[in-house]
């Protein structure tokens, strides 16, 4: 780690001059940031410009006002990302067409922004989303056929250094960092750093299962602790279980592809009963404190959330409102819903995207992202385990239905490289024998 922030110094300057200058005064990070992204393109500088976009991603979730700069910003990113993109994609030698498995999903959001309430805000995520499903996959793909390893290791220890930060930051200002007496590292809230730290080790682990050789044992067991610790100190309980399904998924995997699905199958069918049990089993683990026994029967005000998503999916049952409709009638309905204990929205990407597109919407999403599981499906005994723990985590928090989220760009990114990481080796196998 400590040889990355020597290697990648200047960077890190920059970066903490963005953080400042937007803190002191957000206009100048809206002009600054921009230009500098411009001037990365212009030098080369081709895998900071990912690490930026990432950077300001995970910054944009946070609550801080001195931040707010980032979730502005973000919409400018995405834009110039899509030039970059664009200008460099006849360079790329395997495109990932990725976007194209959505393209339906996409058609449905936008004619359904025929009813929004608010139709600026829905074309503009719905246009993000698109370009986020076009823009990671193929840019990954230029990174990493023009750099290999070096963008895997730039991409872990920024992030290990983000969690880094929120632990540092814990020990002199430990409200900055807390919610409701829970950790949130420099995330927006305690689940939503346990969304982070659960992609980021699902990615990382399939990062270590394509080449082995890119972290020594030291350096992996170091980012796993920094990541373990993230998770115990933030008690996201969904990210946690979300977690042991990828890694329990993933050994059966490997065993027999035929085993893990009939894991699965009993999955589903115990699930009812470990989710009745749930309570008794925890308190005969001593766990209950932890594991915030006294708001599990109520899941934290989900249930106050879905039952209200319900009553309104009614009304828009096969065609919904368009993108962010979801997050405007929460807001609409934000002191009725307080006082049943509920804050937020849905908390839960289903109903979420069967509020925003309908049931056809909510469709043709579910078979595009089956799609690309099967297009990658035979290249890593990780894809459907991720498939599985991705699908479990989105039944209780809603960041996959958002494009412009620290959440959304590692689920992509764990998909693009298993697609370009076994590309690229069939290509070198082809082209020795």
């Amino acid at each position: 780690m400590l040889l990355f922030l020597r290697e990648n110094f200047q960077y890190i300057i920059v970066c903490l001059l963005w953080v400042t200058l937007g803190i002191v005064f957000s206009p100048i990070a809206l002009i600054l940031i921009p230009l500098t992204i411009l001037i990365f393109y212009n030098k080369n500088f081709e895998i900071e410009i990912f690490l930026s976009f990432l950077l300001i991603l995970t910054l944009s979730d946070s609550r801080y006002y001195g931040l707010i700069w980032a979730g502005q910003i973000k919409n400018v990113l995405i834009l110039i990302l899509s030039f970059i993109v664009y200008k460099k994609y006849h360079e790329i030698t395997h495109k990932i067409n990725f976007h194209l498995f959505i393209v339906p999903f996409i058609v449905i959001a936008f004619l359904c922004l025929l009813k929004s309430p608010d139709i600026n805000t829905g074309f503009q995520k719905t246009l993000s989303y698109f370009l986020l499903f076009f823009i990671v996959p193929n840019y990954f793909s230029y990174l990493y056929q023009n750099y290999g390893a070096e963008l895997i290791k730039k991409i872990i220890w920024l992030i290990t250094t983000l969690l880094i930060v929120g632990f540092i930051i814990r020990f002199f200002n430990p409200e900055f960092v807390t919610l409701a007496s829970r950790y949130r590292g420099i995330l927006g809230n305690p689940n939503g750093m346990g969304i982070y730290a659960f992609l980021f080790f699902c990615f990382f682990t399939i990062c270590n299962e394509l080449n082995n050789e890119i972290f020594s044992s030291r350096q992996k067991n170091f980012i796993y602790v920094i990541i373990l610790i993230s998770l115990i100190l933030c008690g996201a309980r969904s990210s946690i279980i979300a977690i042991l399904i990828f890694l329990i998924f993933r050994y059966f995997n490997k065993l027999s592809p035929i085993l893990s699905f009939i894991i699965l199958i009993l999955f589903i069918l115990s699930y009812e009963y470990l989710s009745f049990n749930f309570e008794s089993i925890i308190i005969n683990l001593g766990l209950e404190k932890y594991f915030r026994i006294d708001t599990i029967k109520n899941g934290s005000g989900r249930l106050v959330a879905w039952e209200f998503a319900w009553q309104n999916i009614e009304s828009n049952f096969f065609l919904g409102k368009g993108f962010s409709f979801t997050e405007y009638i929460y807001k609409e309905n934000y002191l009725k819903l307080s006082k049943l204990g509920h804050q937020g929205a849905a908390h839960n990407a289903y109903l979420t995207f069967w509020l925003d597109t309908g049931l056809i919407g909510l469709v043709s999403f579910i078979v595009g992202l089956i799609g690309i599981v099967i297009k990658i499906s035979k290249m890593s005994k990780s894809v459907f385990p991720l498939l599985f723990a991705i699908i479990f985590s989105n039944q209780f928090e809603s960041w996959i239905t958002a494009s412009l989220n620290p959440f959304t760009i590692q689920f992509l990114m764990c998909f693009s490289l298993i697609y370009i990481v076994n590309t690229h080796k069939q290509k070198s196998e082809n082209s020795i024998s």
